[in-house]
C-alpha cells in the first residue's frame, strides 16, 4: 500500500530520486507507517510496534520492535515516547510522555494526560491532547491547559515554559458538523452509536499542533481565515515572534497534511491529484 512506501526527493529541485519499503509486518515493511525523522546519518521511521533505520537512499540498517511504545524522537541519549498506561488508582487510561534509552527501554514518565473516550454516557470530544516535540536535545511538552509547552533537557529536568497568553477560538454548529462527518466517513457504525452522545465544548485548545524545528516553535491554533490558518512564532527559549496566517490543507477534519519549517519556509506535502 502507498502509504507505506517513502518515496525519496531531491530537496534542491524537487525531482524523484527512489522510494523504498511497503507494507507488512517483516524487515523493510512498515504497518501503519507514522512519521520519517531525519538524523544527520540516516532516517528513523516510525510505526506500529516498531522503530526502523534506514539510510537517506534508502537502504535498510536495523528495526527495533516496540513493547509499550510510539512517536519516538531521538536524544542524545536516547529517544522521548509516549505510552499507553492504565492507572491502578482509577482504572483511567492515560498518555505519558517517556524518557527512553538508546534501546527503547522505559526511563522516565515527564508528563501524562488522560485518554480521550473515557467518559460514560456523553464523552466529551474536542478536548486538549497531548503533544511533544524533540529539538536541540531539548524536549517540548504540550499537556497543560493553556498555550503552555514545557521544555525540559535531555535528562527530563524542566527548565522553562514557552507560553503566551490567547483568547480561546469558540466551536460553531459548522465546526461540529464538520466533525460529525468526518467521524461518520471513517466508521458509520460507531457514528451511528455515538452520534446523540457527544458533548462540545464551548471552545477549542488553544494549541491545536506545533513543531519546533528552524530555530523556532511554530504553533498551529484554531483560528482560520479562508484556507489560511493561525501561527504563532517563538524562538526556542520561548520568546513571542509574530503570528501568521498561512495557507494549510487538510486531510480532514481532525488533521493537516504533514508540514514543516526549513530556512524560514514552510513546507507541506499534500496528497493532491
Amino acid at each position: 500500500k502507498e502509504g507505506s512506501t517513502v518515496n525519496i526527493y531531491s530537496l534542491k529541485d524537487y525531482k524523484f530520486r527512489g522510494k523504498f519499503g511497503r507494507e507488512g509486518e517483516g524487515p523493510k515493511e512498515f504497518k501503519h507507517l507514522a512519521e520519517i525523522i531525519p538524523h544527520p546519518d540516516r532516517l528513523q521511521l516510525n510505526s506500529m510496534n516498531k522503530v526502523s533505520f534506514f539510510t537517506k537512499d534508502g537502504r535498510f540498517i536495523k528495526e527495533t520492535k516496540i513493547i509499550n511504545g510510539y512517536r519516538f524522537y531521538p536524544l542524545e541519549n536516547g529517544f522521548v515516547g509516549r505510552r499507553t498506561i492504565t492507572n491502578p488508582d482509577d482504572q483511567l487510561r492515560y498518555i505519558t510522555v517517556n524518557l527512553f534509552d538508546h534501546n527503547f527501554r522505559n526511563v522516565k514518565e515527564l508528563a501524562r494526560m488522560k485518554g480521550a473516550g473515557q467518559d460514560a454516557g456523553k464523552p466529551n470530544v474536542l478536548l486538549r491532547t497531548l503533544a511533544h516535540y524533540t529539538y536541540d536535545n531539548k524536549i517540548f511538552i504540550a499537556a497543560k491547559d493553556g498555550l503552555i509547552i514545557d521544555v525540559y533537557d535531555h535528562t527530563g529536568k524542566l527548565l522553562y515554559p514557552v507560553q503566551k497568553e490567547y483568547k480561546k477560538i469558540k466551536i460553531t454548529d459548522k465546526d461540529k458538523d464538520n466533525f460529525r462527518n468526518t467521524i461518520k466517513k471513517r466508521n458509520r457504525a460507531f457514528y451511528e452509536a455515538a452520534k446523540d452522545r457527544w458533548v462540545f465544548p464551548d471552545a477549542f485548545p488553544e494549541i491545536y499542533e506545533f513543531l519546533v524545528a528552524d530555530g523556532g516553535a511554530y504553533v498551529l491554533t484554531y483560528k482560520k481565515e479562508g484556507n489560511k490558518r493561525e501561527f504563532l512564532v517563538f524562538d526556542v527559549k520561548g520568546k513571542f515572534l509574530k503570528s501568521h496566517m498561512i495557507p494549510l490543507e487538510f486531510k480532514n477534519f481532525f488533521s493537516p497534511y504533514p508540514f514543516t519549517v526549513k530556512n524560514q519556509k514552510m513546507f507541506q506535502l499534500i496528497d493532491s491529484e
